[in-house]
């Protein structure tokens, strides 16, 4: 799989690879954050070479103790590793704007080896398989695992690849059907490339709601605001869909804190800055400050409480100028909020489950159906599959797959 550059015709070899055999090479590292911080750990914990000099487009001479260069000014090598799990393809078109490199390039995803996934990603092909592209396999097969299972009892593989592995055309051409996690971030756009040059179908997959670590769903069409629902009609959701809604509220929200005092604050949920739905669904996009400088400038005298999201690592940098921070969880904060203002988090799903107003400030299907909200939250329940499950639904797989052997559904 290579990456054509529409500029300087420079072409650049992208794959995934393991940092005990790429560090055999004399390398370069791309980046100068949090994750380029992961690989440089992981190196000296095993004492690997660490890179010949880092690639960065912060203005500074060293950086992890290394020499640090601009895309601009830096030597010529061969090979590079990126240092981002999510922004790979800008870097190869930073990379491609600039002549400083040898023609030919071999530009290295360890994602897997941090995350361990490159074992599983490694298993031999069997006969038969569905073909499962992921970001970080191992993460996601706690999800699908049961389908896998499911597929396993009708002789079928759930095989595992990177999106950004260099992959022979025919083991794409003869998985039984494609899978695709998530598969909205640039990281798949060459994988998606070569699935239309070879007309072959995909589904797209991702983690469900309430709550999303037991429920996952497939879609014909994407995820989140890209998914099929956005453009759905609704007109098949019935009351039976509108019961198990509230059946599930009631399971949601059992048991929750009610010892908030007074409902008179906006609850802010906070999301990552990485998130493709940040990324590629919000004017947000420079990260979490801009949106709290909107919210405070939004909000003239209401109290507003904020929460940052778990996994946010630059969280302890923002600042707040008149709001609070909440550790407490986003349902007990929902309980007793007046409005839960957000830009397309899923705990804004959450609140329009329980009843509470929600604005939604990004592109996400709570906003394309800001006048059906009720039966949206049904939709995305009816959409979705528990990760225990051991018998997937075959009108809902007819819904929601582009799978096309009956056998599957």
């Amino acid at each position: 799989m290579t990456f054509d550059s529409p500029l300087k015709n420079m072409r650049l070899k992208i794959d995934i690879g393991a940092l005990k055999e790429i560090s055999k090479n004399n390398y370069a590292l791309i980046g100068s954050g949090g994750f380029a911080k992961r690989i440089i750990d992981k190196l000296n914990a095993e004492k690997l070479p660490l890179p010949s000099f880092i690639v960065s487009d912060e203005k500074k001479e060293h950086c992890f103790g290394l020499d640090c260069y601009g895309f601009g000014n830096a030597p010529s090598i061969k090979h590079l590793i990126f240092g981002t799990n999510v922004f790979q393809m800008q870097m190869a078109e930073k990379i491609n704007e600039h002549n400083a490199f040898e023609q030919e390039i071999n530009l290295w995803d360890c994602s897997a080896d941090l995350n361990d996934s490159l074992a599983l990603i490694r298993l031999p092909i069997q006969d038969r398989y569905f073909a499962l592209f992921s970001l970080d396999p191992k993460q996601h097969m706690r999800w699908l695992g049961k389908f896998g299972e499911y597929l396993s009892q009708k002789g079928i593989q759930l095989k595992c690849f990177h999106p950004l592995m260099n992959l022979d055309s025919d083991i794409i051409r003869n998985a039984e059907e494609v899978i695709l996690w998530n598969g909205s971030t640039e990281s798949f756009s060459l994988v998606k490339q070569k699935l239309t040059a070879l007309s072959k179908r995909f589904t797209y997959a991702e983690s469900g709601f309430f709550p999303q670590s037991q429920h996952f769903y497939f879609d014909k069409k994407g995820v989140n605001n890209e998914s099929q629902l956005c453009m759905d009609d609704l007109a098949w959701i019935d009351e039976s869909h509108l019961q198990k809604s509230q059946l599930v509220k009631s399971r949601l929200f059992v048991n929750r804190c009610t010892e908030t005092a007074s409902e008179d604050y906006i609850f802010v949920p906070l999301q990552i800055e990485s998130d493709s739905n940040i990324q590629r669904h919000s004017r947000f996009s420079n990260g979490m400050q801009e949106f709290i400088d909107f919210i405070e400038s939004y909000y003239k005298t209401e109290k507003i409480v904020f929460k940052a999201h778990p996994l946010d690592t630059k969280a302890s940098s923002y600042r707040l100028r008149k709001g609070i921070w909440s550790s407490a969880s986003s349902l007990d904060l929902i309980m007793h909020a007046k409005c839960v203002h957000g830009i397309n988090s899923s705990v804004l799903s959450e609140a329009a489950l329980y009843g509470v107003p929600v604005i939604a400030e990004g592109d996400c299907l709570l906003k394309a159906h800001d006048n059906q909200q009720e039966k949206l939250i049904a939709a995305i329940i009816a959409r979705q599959f528990n990760t225990n499950e051991t018998h997937f639904d075959a009108k809902k797989l007819s819904r929601f797959t582009n799978f096309k052997h009956q056998e599957f559904i």
